[in-house]
């Protein structure tokens, strides 16, 4: 197999494709706190390191595809990518939710607060409790099941 070439380029565009889509939508890694250029560079460095375990496999699927079928192979790689991240984000958006409620429930509604993990401001109990749960994201090294997920989605899609 030819490793130099624009097949093997695209290949690990690919990958990145799957990987950053769903890196950009992550709790914690999505978040808008973080700089877009360390985020673009965080699903780099995580693609290029999966990239040996998956590469063989995106080259089949690359050249079985041929010219016509890139562009819909990327497409598909960008939607199961948003798919996954989308997963992950939904319970953060149902804890953001929750605590909404819960603050309009105790009278705490029209309290302004900071924004932690979006850009809009929320009130100070909806910000705790997002930041409490990316925190125990971290703390309880579930990013590293939501990293073995995206690789483990290339043996199921």
């Amino acid at each position: 197999m030819n490793l130099v070439g624009a097949d093997t380029g695209y290949a690990l565009l690919l990958i990145l494709a799957r990987v950053g889509a769903c890196m950009a939508l992550l709790p914690g890694f999505g978040s808008a706190r973080f700089p877009m250029r360390f985020r673009l560079l965080l699903a780099l460095a995580f693609s290029l390191a999966i990239s040996p375990m998956l590469f063989t496999s995106a080259m089949t699927v690359l050249q079985t595809a041929g010219e016509a079928g890139k562009v819909r192979l990327m497409a598909a790689e960008l939607v199961v990518g948003t798919g996954l991240g989308l997963m992950a984000r939904a319970y953060m958006l149902g804890l953001q939710f929750a605590g909404t409620l819960i603050t309009n429930v105790i009278g705490l509604a029209a309290t302004p607060g900071m924004p932690i993990d979006d850009t809009e401001a929320q009130s100070p109990l909806v910000s705790l409790l997002t930041l409490v749960a990316t925190t125990a994201i971290f703390a309880a090294n579930l990013h590293y099941e939501m990293l073995g997920a995206i690789v483990d989605s290339y043996a199921a899609i």
